[in-house]
């Protein structure tokens, strides 16, 4: 498999959440974009930032990837101002969410905010071919993140959870207990024996407490660090609430210290814990190094340079960047 992973693009959300990042219709007048048709990127166009030869590629070794935040049933209720009930219903998003699933059939995918799992999901996943994963926040709302794989291309070795409200240096602060995981699932590809590790998370939305979220990325790039090698094929995707150039993105990509005229909301303290966080995670040796899925978006769809979609959430008040799909970029 090695140098020819496929990756589908993240469609646009189509239902927003109070938190997160999911997207709908604003009003009953105002539908939400359309999802396109999935965008294959093979390893050989990520890695080395140009168009591949597709005659190289064998089908039997590529895999595509889904992320997407779904909107918890428990967080709906939040925007029933702005959209009809009928809309917000789990019953009836449920099914729709399910046969977009159904449509794109994505290898892997990555879900956030997915709650109703034993009661809805678990039977629907399962009829539309895939084993899955479920793990619960910690906290009593009971959403969490999902990845489910097509039992026709992986088996399922084993999964663990990251609770990033503990082993950090700032447990003793309320601010910094969120309820947010992390779910590291190891996959052996059926066709090429290949083992394939997929990351799943959801870190904490607000904009003004980015030294949260900075908190949580760096405990995964720590844990990633302790569970896999440089050879490894590592895959993280999920709901960052990060948009491309924020400090948090540019660390994970390019290793940049965060800088105050990036932040959203400025606070000398809160920098003050994001460099902190920083120095700390510089001192331990880097296994993985990343790359970004979004940033060859434009050239996926036939554009003759790269670049970012216009959106991963679309909302009335908000519309940018904030899903990513990562992945362990070739040594």
């Amino acid at each position: 498999m090695g140098n020819f992973l496929s990756f589908s693009k993240q469609p646009p959300q189509e239902f927003p959440a109070p938190e997160p990042t999911s997207s709908t219709p604003e009003t009953e007048q105002t539908p939400a974009p359309k999802v396109s048709e999935p965008v294959l990127l093979d390893y050989f166009t990520l890695v080395n930032n140009k168009p591949s030869k597709s005659e190289i590629i064998n089908p039997e070794n590529c895999f595509s990837v889904l992320s997407y935040n779904i909107l918890a049933e428990c967080y709906a209720h939040f925007l029933s101002k702005t959209i009809h009930e009928k809309y917000l219903d789990i019953s009836y998003r449920s099914a729709l969410i399910v046969e977009e699933l159904r449509q794109i059939s994505s290898d892997i995918f990555c879900l956030q905010e997915i709650d109703n799992y034993t009661r809805i999901y678990k039977v629907l996943f399962q009829e539309l071919g895939y084993n899955t994963v479920f793990v619960p926040r910690f906290n009593m709302r009971g959403d969490g993140c999902a990845i489910g794989v097509k039992k026709d291309k992986f088996d399922i070795v084993e999964h663990t959870v990251l609770d990033l409200d503990k082993g950090h240096d700032y447990e003793n602060k309320t601010e910094f207990t969120r309820g947010n995981i992390a779910v590291f699932v190891t996959l052996k590809h059926k066709a090429s024996k290949k083992v394939i590790k997929v990351i799943c998370s959801h870190l904490y939305w607000d904009p003004k407490f980015e030294h949260v979220k900075y908190l949580q990325m760096s405990q995964i790039l720590s844990h990633v660090d302790k569970v896999c090698s440089k050879d490894d094929i590592v895959i993280w995707a999920g709901d960052f609430n990060s948009k491309p150039r924020s400090n948090l993105i540019r660390f994970i990509l390019e290793g940049k210290l965060p800088k105050q005229k990036k932040m959203e909301f400025k606070s000398e303290d809160n920098l003050d814990i994001m460099r902190t966080i920083c120095e700390k995670l510089k001192g331990i040796p880097k296994k993985v190094e990343w790359g970004n899925v979004y940033e060859n978006y434009k050239l996926a769809i036939g554009e003759e340079e790269t670049g970012y979609p216009a959106y991963t959430n679309y909302t009335m008040k908000f519309k940018d960047v904030i899903d990513h799909i990562l992945y362990s970029k070739k040594k």
